[in-house]
């Protein structure tokens, strides 16, 4: 211990209180094996993935941007599944159904891609 800092009081380690160790961990967020903390909301993860359009705003003029790339093995993973959902009897098939009149196979294929990233 430096000569210049406080030694603690007989039956201390430190100078800090007695602490639970416990209710000290308690309050932070989990993390996985890497650091990385889960997100938060489902949002959270569709703007991680890159499946929402950016919205780049000059003054008072709003235009819509490119989603970017994000990660190419999730989004790969997400067109095959939304391919294959658009294809059926449900409330995705419906959507693609729905979007595809005005937008197109490519646009309506990524709202249904995010339609299950929100869902799960």
């Amino acid at each position: 211990m430096h000569r210049w800092r406080k030694r603690p009081h007989p039956g201390r380690e430190t100078g800090r209180g007695p602490r639970d160790r416990a209710d000290h961990r308690s309050d932070r967020p989990r993390r996985d094996r890497r650091g990385h903390e889960p997100l938060p909301t489902p949002e959270h993860l569709v703007s991680w993935a890159k499946l929402c359009p950016r919205t780049i705003q000059s003054g008072a003029r709003n235009t819509a941007g490119p989603a970017g790339h994000g990660n190419p093995w999730l989004k790969g993973a997400l067109g095959e599944a939304a391919n294959a959902a658009a294809r059926t009897d449900t409330f995705l098939g419906a959507c693609y159904r729905r979007i595809v009149k005005r937008r197109g196979h490519a646009k309506a294929l990524d709202a249904v891609a995010r339609s299950m990233l929100v869902i799960t």
